[in-house]
Protein backbone atom coordinates (compact mmCIF):
# COMPACT_ATOMS: atom_id res chain seq x y z
CA UNK A 1 0.00 0.00 0.00
CA UNK A 2 1.37 3.62 -0.93
CA UNK A 3 0.21 6.82 -1.86
CA UNK A 4 0.49 8.72 -5.35
CA UNK A 5 4.18 9.12 -5.30
CA UNK A 6 4.43 5.17 -5.73
CA UNK A 7 1.67 4.66 -7.96
CA UNK A 8 3.50 4.62 -11.29
CA UNK A 9 6.57 2.38 -9.63
CA UNK A 10 3.28 0.47 -8.81
CA UNK A 11 2.03 0.19 -12.17
CA UNK A 12 5.61 -0.46 -13.63
CA UNK A 13 6.24 -3.61 -11.73
CA UNK A 14 2.31 -5.05 -11.90
CA UNK A 15 3.40 -8.57 -11.55
CA UNK A 16 5.72 -8.64 -9.12
CA UNK A 17 2.82 -8.16 -5.96
CA UNK A 18 -0.01 -7.18 -4.98
CA UNK A 19 -0.57 -3.25 -4.73
CA UNK A 20 -2.99 -0.82 -3.93
CA UNK A 21 -2.31 3.35 -4.02
CA UNK A 22 -3.75 6.37 -4.55
CA UNK A 23 -3.48 7.59 -8.42
CA UNK A 24 -1.72 11.14 -8.98
CA UNK A 25 -4.01 13.73 -9.58
CA UNK A 26 -1.94 14.96 -12.38
CA UNK A 27 -2.71 12.10 -14.77
CA UNK A 28 -5.11 13.29 -17.25
CA UNK A 29 -7.19 10.34 -16.96
CA UNK A 30 -7.61 10.92 -13.07
CA UNK A 31 -8.36 14.76 -13.96
CA UNK A 32 -10.98 13.72 -16.98
CA UNK A 33 -12.84 11.10 -14.20
CA UNK A 34 -12.53 13.75 -11.18
CA UNK A 35 -14.33 16.52 -13.05
CA UNK A 36 -17.53 14.41 -13.81
CA UNK A 37 -20.61 15.21 -12.69
CA UNK A 38 -21.72 13.71 -9.07
CA UNK A 39 -24.76 12.10 -10.79
CA UNK A 40 -22.20 9.99 -13.02
CA UNK A 41 -21.02 7.82 -10.40
CA UNK A 42 -22.96 4.69 -8.78
CA UNK A 43 -22.06 5.79 -5.35
CA UNK A 44 -21.74 3.10 -2.66
CA UNK A 45 -22.41 4.59 1.20
CA UNK A 46 -19.36 4.19 3.44
CA UNK A 47 -20.48 5.70 6.78
CA UNK A 48 -18.38 9.06 7.94
CA UNK A 49 -19.17 11.34 4.97
CA UNK A 50 -17.75 8.83 2.73
CA UNK A 51 -18.71 7.54 -0.76
CA UNK A 52 -16.57 5.12 -3.42
CA UNK A 53 -17.79 4.05 -6.91
CA UNK A 54 -15.18 1.64 -9.11
CA UNK A 55 -14.33 1.97 -12.00
CA UNK A 56 -12.51 -0.65 -14.32
CA UNK A 57 -9.51 0.78 -15.58
CA UNK A 58 -6.19 -0.02 -18.12
CA UNK A 59 -4.00 3.09 -17.73
CA UNK A 60 -0.41 1.88 -18.69
CA UNK A 61 -1.91 -1.37 -20.53
CA UNK A 62 -2.25 -2.48 -16.79
CA UNK A 63 -5.86 -3.63 -15.96
CA UNK A 64 -6.49 -2.29 -12.53
CA UNK A 65 -9.54 -1.23 -10.45
CA UNK A 66 -10.11 2.55 -9.84
CA UNK A 67 -12.19 3.63 -7.08
CA UNK A 68 -13.42 7.18 -6.78
CA UNK A 69 -13.80 7.89 -3.22
CA UNK A 70 -15.70 11.86 -1.75
CA UNK A 71 -15.47 12.69 1.45
CA UNK A 72 -17.97 15.42 2.63
CA UNK A 73 -15.75 16.80 5.47
CA UNK A 74 -13.10 17.13 2.86
CA UNK A 75 -15.07 18.69 0.26
CA UNK A 76 -15.97 21.18 3.13
CA UNK A 77 -12.56 22.25 4.25
CA UNK A 78 -11.62 22.28 0.10
CA UNK A 79 -14.50 24.66 -0.84
CA UNK A 80 -13.79 27.22 2.00
CA UNK A 81 -10.30 27.14 0.68
CA UNK A 82 -11.60 27.41 -2.87
CA UNK A 83 -13.56 30.54 -2.44
CA UNK A 84 -11.28 32.40 -0.26
CA UNK A 85 -7.95 31.73 -3.46
CA UNK A 86 -10.81 33.01 -5.99
CA UNK A 87 -10.87 36.51 -3.96
CA UNK A 88 -7.28 36.74 -3.44
CA UNK A 89 -7.04 36.23 -6.90
CA UNK A 90 -9.42 38.62 -8.24
CA UNK A 91 -7.69 40.68 -6.41
CA UNK A 92 -4.31 40.14 -8.11
CA UNK A 93 -6.01 39.78 -11.35
CA UNK A 94 -7.72 43.44 -11.03
CA UNK A 95 -4.22 45.05 -10.02
CA UNK A 96 -2.50 42.89 -13.45
CA UNK A 97 -5.04 44.74 -15.56
CA UNK A 98 -4.90 48.18 -14.00
CA UNK A 99 -0.50 47.87 -14.69
CA UNK A 100 -1.31 46.62 -18.27
CA UNK A 101 -4.20 49.10 -18.71
CA UNK A 102 -1.48 52.18 -18.72
CA UNK A 103 0.92 50.69 -21.03
CA UNK A 104 0.80 51.28 -24.53
CA UNK A 105 1.64 48.67 -27.18
CA UNK A 106 3.38 49.60 -30.79
CA UNK A 107 0.88 46.81 -32.62
CA UNK A 108 -2.33 45.22 -31.62
CA UNK A 109 -0.32 41.70 -31.68
CA UNK A 110 1.25 43.04 -29.43
CA UNK A 111 -0.95 44.10 -26.48
CA UNK A 112 -3.23 40.88 -27.32
CA UNK A 113 0.14 38.48 -26.60
CA UNK A 114 0.73 40.44 -23.21
CA UNK A 115 -2.89 39.89 -22.70
CA UNK A 116 -2.77 36.17 -23.08
CA UNK A 117 0.32 35.67 -21.19
CA UNK A 118 -1.25 37.18 -17.92
CA UNK A 119 -4.58 34.83 -18.87
CA UNK A 120 -2.48 31.51 -18.58
CA UNK A 121 -1.12 33.12 -14.61
CA UNK A 122 -4.99 32.85 -13.60
CA UNK A 123 -6.85 30.18 -12.92
CA UNK A 124 -10.69 31.16 -11.67
CA UNK A 125 -11.06 34.57 -14.08
CA UNK A 126 -10.68 35.91 -17.63
CA UNK A 127 -10.28 39.20 -18.80
CA UNK A 128 -12.48 41.01 -20.98
CA UNK A 129 -10.78 43.22 -22.96
CA UNK A 130 -10.38 45.52 -25.71
CA UNK A 131 -8.01 47.46 -27.96
CA UNK A 132 -8.49 51.28 -27.73
CA UNK A 133 -6.10 53.01 -30.38
CA UNK A 134 -3.65 55.69 -29.28
CA UNK A 135 -3.64 58.63 -31.58
CA UNK A 136 -1.43 61.93 -32.10
CA UNK A 137 -2.28 64.74 -34.29
CA UNK A 138 0.85 66.14 -36.33
CA UNK A 139 0.27 69.81 -35.04
CA UNK A 140 0.06 71.63 -31.86
CA UNK A 141 -3.90 73.65 -30.68
CA UNK A 142 -7.21 72.21 -31.23
CA UNK A 143 -7.44 69.63 -34.41
CA UNK A 144 -9.89 70.44 -36.83
CA UNK A 145 -13.39 68.61 -36.86
CA UNK A 146 -13.39 65.18 -38.18
CA UNK A 147 -9.29 64.67 -38.03
CA UNK A 148 -8.43 62.04 -35.93
CA UNK A 149 -4.98 61.69 -35.97
CA UNK A 150 -2.42 59.56 -36.72
CA UNK A 151 -2.37 55.79 -34.82
CA UNK A 152 0.78 55.67 -32.63
CA UNK A 153 -0.10 52.60 -30.71
CA UNK A 154 -2.77 50.47 -28.67
CA UNK A 155 -3.88 50.50 -25.16
CA UNK A 156 -5.76 47.67 -23.71
CA UNK A 157 -9.22 48.38 -21.80
CA UNK A 158 -11.55 45.69 -20.01
CA UNK A 159 -13.05 44.32 -16.71
CA UNK A 160 -12.20 40.75 -14.70
CA UNK A 161 -14.87 38.49 -14.39
CA UNK A 162 -14.90 35.20 -12.53
CA UNK A 163 -14.80 31.96 -15.12
CA UNK A 164 -17.58 30.53 -14.03
CA UNK A 165 -17.07 27.44 -16.29
CA UNK A 166 -13.65 27.11 -14.42
CA UNK A 167 -14.87 27.53 -11.09
CA UNK A 168 -17.73 24.79 -11.57
CA UNK A 169 -15.35 22.41 -12.41
CA UNK A 170 -12.72 22.95 -10.25
CA UNK A 171 -15.61 22.37 -7.38
CA UNK A 172 -16.41 19.50 -8.52
CA UNK A 173 -12.87 17.94 -7.91
CA UNK A 174 -13.31 18.45 -4.43
CA UNK A 175 -13.10 16.68 -1.88
CA UNK A 176 -12.68 13.72 -4.46
CA UNK A 177 -9.62 10.99 -5.09
CA UNK A 178 -8.99 7.89 -6.66
CA UNK A 179 -7.65 4.93 -5.19
CA UNK A 180 -6.28 2.13 -7.24
CA UNK A 181 -5.67 -1.58 -7.13
CA UNK A 182 -4.38 -4.63 -9.08
CA UNK A 183 -6.27 -7.02 -7.06
CA UNK A 184 -9.03 -7.78 -9.26
CA UNK A 185 -10.77 -10.40 -7.14
CA UNK A 186 -13.59 -8.44 -5.38
CA UNK A 187 -13.90 -11.49 -2.79
CA UNK A 188 -10.72 -10.81 -1.95
CA UNK A 189 -10.84 -7.00 -1.47
CA UNK A 190 -14.30 -5.98 -0.90
CA UNK A 191 -14.75 -2.50 -2.64
CA UNK A 192 -16.16 -0.85 0.94
CA UNK A 193 -13.24 -2.19 2.46
CA UNK A 194 -10.58 -0.33 -0.16
CA UNK A 195 -10.30 2.84 1.77
CA UNK A 196 -9.79 1.63 4.72
CA UNK A 197 -6.93 -0.49 3.74
CA UNK A 198 -5.11 2.74 2.14
CA UNK A 199 -5.64 4.42 5.81
CA UNK A 200 -3.91 1.37 7.44
CA UNK A 201 -0.98 2.41 5.40
CA UNK A 202 -0.38 5.45 8.31
CA UNK A 203 -0.56 2.80 10.93
CA UNK A 204 2.23 0.95 9.27
CA UNK A 205 4.37 3.75 8.70
CA UNK A 206 4.11 5.26 12.15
Amino acid sequence: VGDSAMYNSFVNNDEDFIWLSRVPESINEAKVLLQKEDKSFAWQDLGNGYRICPIDSRYKDVKQRWCVVSSEQAYTREIITLEKNIIKENERANQVLKNISRQQFACKKDAVEALNMLTKKIKYHKFVAHLVEVRKHPKNGRPKKGVLGSVIGYKLQGVVEEDTIKIAIAKLTKGRFILATNQLDIKLLHTETILSEYKEQYKTES
